[in-house]
């Protein structure tokens, strides 16, 4: 009970006291009863003050205690209901995200299969949606890239026809091209005419018999691989341009039209092959520059500096590539046998 209420009861006790003590009709031991009546209900009204006081006095106390946590109800509300929006969204995300990897899961396997059939014009369209597949469901699925890249790999070298053939250069160009983890391709016997490693990153690969007609390796890191009996059947160029070359053979070919230009080489070694019309201008031979028991036509070597030039069993070089070979900077005859080195003498 609130201060103003207490004041309010003494008063009407006190008037009543006051009003009876001045009524002339009253006997005297009525008088006396009233007082004794009184005197008790004024000592319960003072005893009921004093207990309401008291509630009162533990209502405040108990608010001072509880008012700081009331005053944190609404945030604690608040954060408990968006941390269970959160969690329930994180559980959707990760169940559409299963979702989806099995649905890619599924039309890779329909695809897959679709190209082991014997149909040209099932292949086609099942390369190009490997394709496409293997781009926009990498994250959901990380080995699918390779998987689908030595699959097509696989199909270039089974001799498809010119159509399938263009569509899987395409669709593989646009896979690989940029990738730094291709090392073991199934690439030996392949056809790889206008297919673009453009950038990427091969290693430990084997090109033997395989197609180079058009293919470009322009700023690709090559390194152990293997060239052996390539082809170019349309005599259209290779491009190394660019390319960082380590400890890269090429055996028992005749190549028309490959450009080295500014290529970084440690240990380009090239046996018995014919080369022709190939540039190494500006070359950045550090390891290695090999030519043995070939035949060199039309090479140029403009602002090349061979450190290393190793020159043994040359078949033979026209003037125009024995002059750019001798006069190339830091050209020296002490890696070219005897009958390389008169050979270039006397053709330059």
């Amino acid at each position: 009970m609130s201060y103003p209420r207490r004041i309010g009861w003494s008063f009407v006790t006190l008037l009543a006291l006051f009003l009876h003590s001045g009524d002339p009709t009253s006997t005297s031991s009525r008088r006396s009863a009233n007082e004794a009546a009184l005197q008790r209900q004024v000592r319960h009204q003072l005893e009921m003050n004093k207990l309401e006081a008291e509630v009162d006095k533990i209502l405040a106390e108990t608010a001072n205690l509880t008012n700081p946590l009331l005053r944190f109800a609404p945030a604690a509300t608040l954060v408990l209901a968006v941390l269970g929006a959160i969690g329930g969204w994180l559980k959707y995300l990760s169940e559409r995200t299963e979702a989806r990897r099995h649905e890619t899961q599924e039309r890779v396997a329909a695809a897959m299969e679709q190209l082991g059939s014997s149909d040209p014009h099932a292949r086609i369209p099942a390369a190009i949606s490997l394709g496409l597949l293997a781009k926009s469901a990498s994250g959901e699925i990380p080995t699918l890239r390779r998987e689908v890249i030595d699959s097509l790999c696989s199909m270039l070298a089974q001799n498809p026809g010119a159509g399938e053939q263009r569509a899987i250069a395409s669709t593989l160009s646009r896979l690989v091209a940029g990738q730094k983890d291709l090392d073991r391709l199934p690439l030996a016997g392949a056809d790889l005419s206008t297919v673009s490693f453009d950038g990427a990153a091969i290693a430990a690969t084997d090109f033997s018999g395989s197609q180079l007609d058009g293919t470009s390796f322009k700023g690709a890191s090559l390194e152990r691989v293997i060239f052996a009996s390539i082809s170019q059947p349309n005599g259209r160029g290779v491009d190394f341009s660019g390319a960082t070359l380590r400890s890269v053979r090429f055996s028992g070919s005749t190549l028309r039209q490959l450009s080295f230009d500014a290529a970084d080489v440690n240990e380009l070694i090239f046996q018995e092959c014919e080369l022709a019309h190939c540039s190494f201008a500006n070359l950045k031979e550090t390891g290695g520059l090999h030519f043995e028991d070939c035949t060199l036509y039309s090479l140029t070597f403009t602002g090349s500096e061979l450190a290393t030039l190793v020159v043994t069993g040359l078949k033979d070089v026209d003037p125009p590539t024995a002059k750019a070979m001798t006069s190339a900077s830091k050209y020296t005859s002490e890696k070219v046998d005897t009958k390389s080195n008169e050979l270039l003498a006397r053709s330059g």
